[in-house]
């Protein structure tokens, strides 16, 4: 368990932000002051190579947790609904 950072953020007119992650893993947070109005995240795993594509991931008390599917993967895009 670790806090990462997005490897960018891309910002859509105020209502809501992309952030790509390079590499999470189980348990991996991310603080944010601003609760959202709603959230998910995408996955870009390689199949190839990791064979639990998916991630789950929750919000409480301004941190996002992620769960991926395998212990560390890559490619991870989380998408926030500021409202």
């Amino acid at each position: 368990m670790a806090a990462v950072t997005p490897a960018s953020t891309t910002s859509a007119q105020g209502i809501f932000d992309i952030l790509r992650f390079s590499s999470v893993a189980d348990a991996d947070t991310f603080a944010s002051a601003t609760a959202p109005k709603a959230f998910w995240a995408f996955s870009t795993f390689n199949p190839a190579t990791q064979g639990s594509a998916g991630v789950n991931v929750t919000y409480s008390s301004g941190s996002y947790t992620f769960y991926p599917g395998e212990n560390t993967t890559t490619g991870l895009y989380l998408f926030i609904v500021k409202g």
